[in-house]
């Protein structure tokens, strides 16, 4: 009964908390990732996912997420980036908060990447949707020439596996990805829009 008692005290707690930073939070910045030219002036990289025990996951393209925000929101030019608390929404309603020590490289080791497509896209011209389907020789020769182009990031996350629920959950369209954390709780995927606010004094 007192263990009982002593959750049910810490989620009205943390209930609380999440009531007062949302009254105190004014909201500075939104970035539509449903916008057709939301890609457009973004620097592609390319992301290599390895599990913990160095097995190969996925490889992915996809935008650093400061250079999201330093290219698509042009209302924050005043604001100080340590202030500022991001909730990306996904399209199916579910929502993730995040801050900027997962954003800042100077704190989190791997920050946060975001807006992230399993597919490429060559100068407007070829898509390749599944790295597994087959390709023409030609297909793969451009491949090759944009890949120079690409910053390349190794990164080992911090599990071996991922359940197949989640990773239908999280790998659709653009998703976002905290790669220190130690499970994929907060992964989200199919978002449609991420909303920026920073704490009113």
């Amino acid at each position: 009964m007192q263990l009982i008692r002593t959750y049910i005290f810490f989620i009205i707690i943390i209930f609380l908390q999440e009531e007062v930073l949302a009254q105190d939070m004014e909201l500075v910045g939104k970035i539509d990732l449903q916008d057709p030219s939301f890609e457009q002036n973004l620097n592609a990289v390319s992301l290599n996912l390895y599990f913990n025990n160095k097995k190969k996951f996925k490889s992915i393209v996809g935008y650093e997420f400061n250079e999201i925000i330093k290219k698509k929101s042009s209302s924050l030019e005043n604001e100080k980036l340590e202030n500022l608390i991001f909730i990306a929404y996904s399209q199916d309603g579910s929502s993730q908060k995040f801050f900027y020590s997962d954003v800042s490289s100077n704190i989190s080791k791997i920050p946060v990447f975001i807006a992230f497509r399993e597919k490429i896209i060559i100068k407007d011209t070829v898509r390749l949707e599944n790295f597994n389907n087959k390709i023409t020789q030609k297909d793969a020769e451009q491949l090759d020439k944009l890949s120079t182009y690409l910053k390349l990031y190794k990164i080992y996350l911090q599990f071996n596996s991922i359940p197949q629920e989640d990773s239908a959950r999280i790998f659709s369209n653009y998703f976002l990805i905290f790669p220190q954390d130690q499970t994929v709780k907060r992964w989200i995927g199919n978002l449609s829009y991420i909303e920026i606010y920073k704490l009113k004094k």
